[in-house]
């Protein structure tokens, strides 16, 4: 949550996609940064531990909005600035994002933090003219997972294959970053298994292989 709340805009309308308990959007607020919140989530189930949170933190519903919700639907109404969407696979952004074209506004900042299949995601911003901006890692029990600064340009461009599993971003200044070497040990590790596996039967992923051979060169 530290890492997503470090790329919200002070004023901003946040919403945060698939919110749970509300947390980050009730932090926001209660601290002054952003000036409204949607949280929305597809069940109503976590909307309600939302919904907690917000009354023993003070905040009403002038200020946070609870919205049922697929992903991003309904949400072009509240006039955001700055949209989280946390917690879930890359893929499953991937497909939150392009369902909902409002999002390709150069004055909307997306913050998104795959937990798995980062390339998926990354691949699917180059493509479609997203451009990540910064990368920040945080570590939750011993994984260490990237959360990404995104804004709209409307032009593609390419990533190579470390670049998309580990992000250009880190591989530059990002590389500064206490937790980048475990960030790349912990994908370097998920490589090498697949190259291995490869090679016990009797197969030769080349794409894995010069992939593994690339990371390694920062270690």
């Amino acid at each position: 949550m530290t890492a997503a709340a470090e790329f919200v805009r002070q004023g901003a309308r946040l919403a945060d996609v698939g919110t749970d308990h509300a947390y980050l959007p009730v932090s926001l607020l209660r601290q002054g940064v952003i000036s409204f919140a949607v949280a929305s989530d597809i069940s109503e189930g976590p909307l309600a531990h939302a919904r907690e949170t917000a009354a023993i933190a003070g905040i009403g519903e002038d200020r946070l909005r609870l919205v049922c919700t697929d992903g991003l639907t309904g949400l072009d109404t509240y006039g955001l600035t700055d949209i989280a969407i946390c917690g879930m696979g890359g893929e499953g952004i991937a497909k939150i994002l392009a369902a909902a074209p409002f999002v390709r506004d150069p004055a909307i900042r997306l913050i998104l933090q795959p937990m798995t299949r980062g390339f998926v995601l990354r691949r699917y911003l180059a493509e479609n003219g997203f451009k990540i901006e910064r990368e920040n890692l945080a570590c939750v029990r011993r994984h260490v997972y990237a959360c990404l600064c995104v804004s709209f340009t409307g032009k593609p461009y390419s990533l190579t294959p470390i670049e998309a599993v580990l992000g250009a971003y880190h591989l530059g200044e990002g590389r500064e970053h206490p937790l980048f070497p475990a960030y790349l040990r912990e994908h370097l590790a998920a490589v090498c298994r697949r190259t291995t596996g490869l090679r016990t039967g009797g197969y030769r992923d080349r794409e894995a292989a010069a992939l593994q051979t690339e990371m390694e060169k920062y270690l």
